[in-house]
């Protein structure tokens, strides 16, 4: 009995620990939606690590279900956010396109005066 009670304990933290990853996923989604995109590669970074410290030890056939859910959760929100970025990117690069136009017809302005 307390055998099966301290795989309880056990899988209850892993699963926490787990579910810290998909706090953090969706947090990253959320920060990308609202345009602050300054800690997002940070927080990919944690990200990153704590899921090898998850997947360092076997996922439990106990948990595989939950923890196969969470891995799609965590694609579909992959999916987005990358979505999000190359947006965003192309928002930068039409931002710069301006910016190189507007810096030339200030360099023929310049040079015509």
């Amino acid at each position: 009995m307390l055998g099966s009670l301290s795989t309880q304990v056990v899988s209850m933290e892993r699963n926490k620990r787990f579910d810290d990853i998909l706090v953090l996923s969706r947090k990253m989604l959320d920060d990308a939606d609202k345009g602050e995109w300054e800690h997002i590669i940070d927080m990919q970074a944690q990200r990153q690590q704590l899921m090898n410290d998850f997947f360092a030890t076997p996922v439990p056939k106990t948990d595989a279900e939950y923890v196969a859910n969470g891995i799609r959760e965590m694609l579909d929100l992959d999916k987005v956010l990358i979505e999000h970025s190359k947006q965003a990117m192309n928002g930068l690069s039409s931002d710069m396109k301006k910016l190189h136009k507007g810096s030339k017809a200030q360099q023929a302005y310049a040079v015509n005066m």
